[in-house]
């Protein structure tokens, strides 16, 4: 039987050129993990629930000053592009200004910080009402 005789310099890169691709890729991952922990960082809440059993994150807030006879969806449209889905309810918005609702964020409204109970079409405002949508995502 012949046996094969290695150099041990060349053992050395054999072992090298195996595990410098795992460190290298390793190093990789974790970089990428901390460039999403930082962007989830840097989304800080605007507000959070009182209530102990339900959280949140508002992540972006439009506001409005309610006018007489128009809708909240009406002011909104006023001076933002939306995507919006019709129902039996009325109209859901799936998105503003191409933000659309995803990974658990939705867009939500407010007035007079109450939460809308309503769909945003069938809600008429009054003058010096405070509008306010959120894009909301709820933790548990």
């Amino acid at each position: 039987m012949i046996q094969l005789q290695v150099p041990r310099a060349r053992q050395y890169f054999i072992r090298l050129y195996v595990f410098l691709p795992v460190v290298v890729l390793l190093l990789l991952h974790c970089t990428l993990s901390c460039n999403n922990s930082t962007e989830k960082a840097q989304l800080q809440p605007v507000s959070a629930a009182d209530s102990a059993s339900v959280s949140y994150i508002d992540s972006i807030s439009l506001e409005f000053t309610g006018e007489d006879s128009l809708t909240v969806l009406q002011l909104l449209e006023k001076k933002h592009q939306v995507q919006k889905k019709s129902s039996a309810l009325g109209i859901f918005i799936t998105g503003i200004d191409s933000i659309e609702n995803r990974a658990g964020f939705y867009w939500m409204y407010s007035v007079n910080d109450s939460m809308g109970d309503i769909a945003c079409d069938k809600y008429v405002t009054k003058p010096g009402d405070k509008v306010r949508w959120v894009y909301r995502k709820f933790i548990r």
